[in-house]
């Protein structure tokens, strides 16, 4: 079960009892610890983070450093820390609502568009390599809040414009 101070005697005893239970149904207790590591070690290659990671090694290439690292940037801070850990096939549309709100609440509207946007790619390139089904994403269009705009002034009459045009020759 482990030495003790990496696992307490109340986690030891816990596991005891569960495996006294799994022996009780009938079931190797080897058997079921080897199964449950390879489940463990199995949900944590298919974690959100690992399956983003592989998506954007492949995608790297065909960017600038500049994109990538700023893709890279948004994943590790707004996005990992939630839900990189989880199974990408658990993640659903709710979550992910969740999280791209949290975003936008901030202040960062544009920000969680991009990491939805991102995110879109990563759950694509996921159902394409067999990591998930579905894209959970596909069903979040139109929920987050739109980015507000803000008009610059121009110039509209022409006699302006060549005033303008004039000044900047001056210059």
């Amino acid at each position: 079960l482990g030495k003790y101070p990496q696992v307490s005697i109340k986690e030891a005893r816990a596991e005891c009892e569960r495996l006294k239970q799994v022996k009780a149904d009938g079931i190797d207790p080897n058997a079921y610890r080897k199964e449950t590591k390879i489940k463990q070690e199995q949900a944590l290659k298919n974690s959100f983070e690992n399956v983003a990671r592989e998506w954007f090694d492949t995608q790297r290439s065909k960017w600038v450093e500049s994109h990538s690292s700023k893709i890279m940037r948004r994943f590790e801070r707004d996005v990992f820390p939630y839900i990189g850990s989880k199974p990408i096939d658990t993640l659903e549309p709710p979550e992910l609502l969740t999280l791209m709100k949290r975003i936008s609440d901030r202040g960062a509207v544009e920000t969680s568009h991009r990491a939805l946007s991102d995110c879109g790619r990563v759950f694509r390139y996921g159902v394409g390599a067999g990591y998930c089904k579905s894209n959970p994403v596909r069903d979040l269009t139109g929920l987050l809040p739109t980015a507000e705009t803000v008009n610059f002034p121009t110039l509209t009459e022409p006699q302006e414009i060549g005033e303008l045009l004039r000044a900047m020759d001056v210059f």
